[in-house]
């Protein structure tokens, strides 16, 4: 804005110089032309001023509108990723006890299982143990009996003392 004021001055100067040597003109026709040109510059500085403004307040709004539409686009966006995220977490999670659930599952079966091995073993050397002490008590009851008969015998075989 201050260029056209410096170049209206500039020539408004040499106007005035150039009336002066002609001689022709008065200095009041000289003023008054001078005056008509300054004034008709300024208001064309003015209007190209105008413009220039009124250019960038436009291109002013439309620079906003695309930021704002960017970061409503970038807001979306960011929405998508944590809804997928969350998505994937509870996808995750949901995995991770579906896996939990069958690892616990296995676990008593197979503690089912020992505690039943244990019952079928512990049962089996109770039934030896009983097989054995039967037929160590057959052992003793036939060893007593085969005493009982040699005391027998002897005593009624004996007769002689």
């Amino acid at each position: 804005m201050k260029q056209p004021l410096i170049l209206i001055a500039a020539l408004a100067g040499t106007l005035m110089l150039a009336g002066c040597d002609d001689g022709s003109d008065t200095a009041a026709e000289e003023a008054a032309e001078t005056e008509a040109q300054i004034e008709q510059e300024m208001q064309e500085s003015a209007d190209e001023t105008s413009e220039a403004l009124d250019e960038a307040a436009e291109e002013t709004g439309e620079a906003m509108d695309d930021a704002a539409a960017e970061a409503e686009q970038a807001a979306e966006e960011t929405a998508d990723t944590v809804d997928a995220a969350a998505d994937e977490a509870a996808s995750a999670t949901e995995e991770a006890m579906d896996t939990t659930e069958a690892a616990t599952d296995e676990a008593m079966d197979e503690a089912g299982d020992a505690m039943e091995a244990t019952g079928e073993a512990t049962e089996d050397a109770a039934n030896e143990a009983m097989d054995e002490a039967e037929d160590a008590a057959e052992a003793t009851e036939e060893a007593a009996d085969e005493a009982m008969n040699e005391t027998e015998e002897a005593v009624d075989g004996d007769t002689t003392y």
